[in-house]
């Protein structure tokens, strides 16, 4: 189902009927993820309206809208993650690594392009995400529109470097992460084909969310701040926050990059799991060993 607004003028809309469109839209059964980005769409026109002086007052202004529910994130452990991707052909073994290692929208990892994993360098940049409405793929900015640089662990950048030296030839532009026709990963595609027959078979309920909800969990239990996880996932809150603190987080990413390379590797090797051997212990002396669990 579409959300449709109806055939009025725009200098005819009134607030009391957008304010009963939105209604509607809830009592056709429409969740409040849905009439979101229909709701901003309406009031972005009738905001250029306001400003091109076709109206007078945006009638979209204080309307109430319907608050999204708040689950509590799904949090995978290393082992998890890492049984998961056993149970995923490639590339999509390595799609998911990327994801739950480096902290990746599913939209940002879709829509990685070449020409921005730095493998040598340790660095990914994250410049837009791979958005599929009504079926129409396109890449648009980051959820908050901040570009970011983001380093990866030296176990991921080996592989990505694997990944990216078999592509050697094709355009840099073109994506990272396609499916064996060379298409881009669409959501709906990737979920049915691969991602609910691999959780079924590791035993694991989740969503991809799941993998940039533990990517942060981990980092945070390992004793990283708030301001450091914030920069590195790309939270909205990031720019605002790091203003302060932007020399102490670009130091300490390549820390944590380094924490998780630690905390692959003890996976792999059959040992424990969590993201520990980031920071330092007390009176260590040492900010690059040990960790808060």
């Amino acid at each position: 189902m579409k959300p449709t607004l109806g055939r009025v003028p725009v200098g005819d809309r009134r607030r009391s009927q957008v304010q009963a469109w939105v209604a509607s839209l809830s009592a056709q059964g429409m969740s409040a993820s849905q009439i979101r980005p229909a709701f901003r769409l309406v009031a972005q026109v009738m905001k250029a309206a306001e400003l091109d002086a076709i109206i007078v007052r945006n009638p979209c202004a204080g309307i109430r809208l319907p608050r999204i529910k708040e689950h509590e994130p799904t949090v995978l452990t290393p082992e998890q993650v890492a049984t998961l991707v056993s149970q995923l052909a490639e590339p999509f073994d390595l799609f998911v690594l990327t994801l739950a290692y480096t902290g990746l929208r599913f939209g940002e990892g879709a829509g990685l392009r070449q020409r921005f994993v730095r493998p040598a360098d340790r660095l990914l940049l994250v410049a837009g995400s791979l958005s599929d409405a009504d079926g129409v793929l396109s890449l648009q900015e980051p959820k908050s529109h901040q570009h970011r640089l983001v380093t990866l662990p030296a176990f991921l950048a080996d592989r990505l470097a694997e990944l990216l030296a078999g592509l050697e030839g094709s355009d840099v532009e073109q994506l990272v992460f396609t499916n064996p026709g060379g298409f881009p990963v669409r959501h709906q595609n990737f979920m049915r084909r691969h991602w609910y027959p691999a959780c079924g078979r590791a035993g694991v309920v989740a969503t991809p969310h799941a993998l940039r909800a533990s990517h942060a969990t981990w980092l945070y239990d390992a004793g990283w701040s708030p301001v450091e996880i914030a920069a590195r996932s790309g939270h909205e809150g990031a720019t605002v926050t790091t203003k302060h603190y932007a020399r102490r987080v670009v130091g300490r990413d390549v820390k944590i990059a380094s924490g998780l390379d630690g905390t692959f590797r003890r996976v792999a090797s059959g040992g424990s799991g969590h993201a520990e051997g980031t920071r330092g212990t007390p009176g260590s002396g040492d900010d690059g060993a040990g960790g808060r669990m």
